[in-house]
């Protein structure tokens, strides 16, 4: 899970929002991947390390081009993170043997984190 937002203005409370939604997504089991420290763009569109966020401002505009870069890092950053758990077959699911089967994409049963 990763999470975007934004807010009217620049301190409006966009890092306590995803701090929010993660605690919210954490007793079903989700894998929270924030963009911490990690890329340059992050630093360009504010520097929060728990999610891509923006102000809106009074005129209404949308992101601006750094906070669309820092989404895209972001994005990017948890389809590889999502790639590399499905492709290594040490990760497994606690639940497996509950009787529920796990599909991938290839529509084959198999053990997911």
């Amino acid at each position: 899970m990763t999470a975007f937002t934004s807010a009217f203005n620049r301190h409006g409370g966009g890092e306590a929002t995803l701090l929010c939604a993660g605690r919210r997504l954490l007793p079903l089991g989700a894998l929270i991947v924030p963009p911490g420290f990690i890329d340059p763009a992050r630093y360009a569109a504010g520097g929060n390390p728990c999610g891509t966020s923006f102000a809106t401002g009074p005129s209404g505009d949308g992101p601006a081009a750094a906070a669309l870069e820092a989404a895209r890092y972001q994005g990017r950053r948890l389809a590889e993170i999502t790639i590399r758990l499905l492709r290594d077959d040490r990760v497994t699911d606690a639940a497996a043997d509950d009787g529920n089967p796990r599909a991938t994409m290839a529509g084959t049963t198999s053990q997911t984190a």
